[in-house]
């Protein structure tokens, strides 16, 4: 071999092997990219990077609004369910009485998904629909109506409920009682006045016992939202309608009454406690 024929050992790659603890010197672009890494890696530590400044409060995603974009009445998804839900109670109409029955009362509970300000005009569809039906399949669907009133807009809630209480009105006596206690629990939250509370309560004396006895709680708990001035009359009525019932709804009725006194004015208190003292008297004596 020409020149010196003497052959280089090899040089060791272990650090302890080399003085200046480097790897041997590398061409092309591996050494290049040693290089490179040397350069940044001496870089990082001469000039550490600087302490992440905590984000301003205008870099957080911003609060979720508590509504989603699809519940909005103008976006694409509420108008899409609304539309189907509508076709799905028109569609209805083809269906033999009975089950068309069936069918609005599971509607009934899809009512709550369409966005609000469609709720009562679904609500008023299905009460047109429910009027087509024979009255002995009207009731079942107009107490079913009956909760979905709370989810209404208030000037909504209270056409509502007249409604309502107008087709329950028109239903033969014996096809109420399944619909005026629905209807005694959806009094509005409001209370505005007794004039709907005395409406239903007046509805519900043409009742058997055992149907005023379901109807009461739903008027007792009325009670504690009227305006003050008519709590104790509201009070009284119920009182004097309970006596009329079996003992163990007229118990029960009592029991719900004497949880509403604490609502009545301070100076009304009294004599309503004497009064439910002397019923709950006679029922134990009679």
């Amino acid at each position: 071999m020409p020149g010196n024929s003497a052959i280089a050992a090899p040089i060791s790659r272990t650090p302890s092997n080399n003085a200046d603890s480097r790897l041997p010197p590398r061409t092309g672009q591996f050494r290049s990219a040693q290089l490179r890494s040397e350069l940044g890696w001496a870089q990082r530590a001469n000039n550490p990077a600087p302490e992440a400044a905590p984000p301003s409060a205008s870099s957080y995603p911003p609060a979720p609004s508590g509504r989603l974009d699809h519940a909005l009445p103008d976006h694409p998804v509420a108008a899409a369910r609304a539309s189907l839900f509508f076709l799905d109670i028109i569609r209805t109409d083809a269906l033999p009485a009975e089950r068309q029955a069936k069918e609005l009362q599971t509607q009934a509970r899809r009512l709550p998904q369409l966005s609000q300000s469609r709720q009562a005009d679904g609500f008023n569809l299905m009460l047109a629909m429910s009027g087509k039906l024979p009255v002995d399949q009207q009731a079942p669907v107009l107490a079913a109506l009956a909760p979905r009133l709370r989810t209404l807009k208030a000037r909504a809630q209270r056409t509502g409920f007249a409604a309502l209480a107008t087709s329950i009105a028109r239903l033969p006596q014996a096809n109420r009682a399944a619909a005026l206690p629905a209807l005694a629990r959806a009094l509005p939250s409001s209370g505005r006045d007794a004039s709907q509370f005395h409406a239903v309560r007046a509805m519900t004396q043409s009742l058997d016992a055992g149907s005023q006895g379901r109807a009461l709680p739903g008027l007792i708990r009325h009670i504690g939202v009227l305006p003050q001035a008519q709590r104790k009359a509201a009070f009284d009525a119920v009182a004097q309608q309970a006596e009329r019932l079996p003992p163990i709804q007229q118990r029960n009725a009592l029991l719900g009454l004497a949880g509403k006194i604490g609502r009545l004015p301070a100076d009304q208190q009294a004599p309503a406690t004497v009064r439910l003292q002397q019923q709950a008297k006679s029922l134990l004596q009679g």
